[in-house]
């Protein structure tokens, strides 16, 4: 578990980076696409940019809960 110490170790796995870049892209979707007319309340554009931030967040808090408690973390499965 050295590469998720202390710190940001996340931010440089491939997952996190597809959800990063997945996020950046629904952002610029729903700004170039999206607007008032088709949009009028805005209820599109925010539920769609909630869902790209949270994939991006999810790495961030399974880091911290890994730094405050090991059993909490990634532990391998038993076998029967």
């Amino acid at each position: 578990m050295e590469m998720f110490g202390r710190g940001s170790g996340y931010r440089w796995m491939d997952a996190y980076l597809l959800a990063w870049v997945v996020e950046l892209g629904t952002d610029s979707f729903c700004a170039k696409y999206l607007d008032y007319r088709n949009d009028p309340q805005g209820k599109t554009s925010g539920q769609m940019n909630h869902a790209a931030r949270s994939g991006c967040r999810n790495f961030a808090e399974g880091c911290e809960r890994l730094m405050t408690s090991t059993s909490s973390g990634l532990s391998p499965t038993k076998t029967p």
